[in-house]
């Protein structure tokens, strides 16, 4: 990659993660174009060379977020020094700090793209590429270290998986979005816990106490 590349490579991420800092700081509906041009140092002719509308510079941050988010949590699956239940405890306390440093409006436009409503399926396809992968390495380390119940099967923790992702992204009317929203900020660690202590079977003698 020459230098050009490289400057043009560089100018691209700016924007990108100007953009992801000002739509979970204040919304997506709430920042303009010209906001995350101004603040990233380029003219909105410039950020349109890359991203040639703000739907696709929205759909290209919950892309790198994903990405991201994958890369991280299997960081955590990896790491030879922590227990399972550590690890878990580890990404039940980072999954409800992220969900809860969503604005609303930035919540309500990851939805849609998940659902596909904007016409494009290309970030239903990230998440689903790497989610199997991802949750079947977490389940086997589970059951190597006599944590998770052998009777729940990958394909049963996947269909609870896709029900929890099912209820945030289902309602299309923006107050039914708005309740399930609220739900999860409030219930977020108690619905997480459940999954897996669900997985976990029942406690022991130990944890009862």
């Amino acid at each position: 990659m020459d230098g050009n590349q490289l400057r043009k490579a560089h100018k691209r991420q700016q924007i990108l993660q100007t953009a992801q800092q000002l739509f979970l700081e204040k919304g997506y509906l709430e920042v303009s174009i010209k906001q995350i041009a101004k603040r990233a140092g380029a003219s909105q002719v410039t950020l349109y060379k890359y991203f040639p509308s703000k739907i696709a510079l929205g759909r290209a941050v919950v892309l790198s977020m994903i990405e991201a988010g994958y890369t991280y949590y299997q960081q955590i699956i990896d790491d030879q020094t922590a227990t399972f239940m550590e690890k878990v405890q580890q990404m039940m306390t980072e999954s409800v700090a992220e969900s809860e440093a969503l604005a609303p409006s930035f919540f309500h436009f990851l939805v849609a793209e998940m659902r596909g409503d904007n016409d494009d399926q290309t970030v239903q396809t990230a998440y689903e590429t790497q989610k199997q992968h991802f949750w079947h390495t977490l389940m086997e380390q589970g059951r190597a270290q006599g944590v998770v119940n052998d009777a729940v099967t990958d394909r049963a923790a996947m269909t609870y998986v896709d029900m929890y992702v099912s209820y945030i992204q289902k309602p299309k009317d923006a107050t039914k979005s708005q309740k399930n929203f609220d739900a999860l900020h409030a219930d977020g660690e108690i619905l997480t816990q459940m999954f897996f202590y669900g997985l976990m079977g029942k406690p022991t003698k130990d944890e009862a106490e």
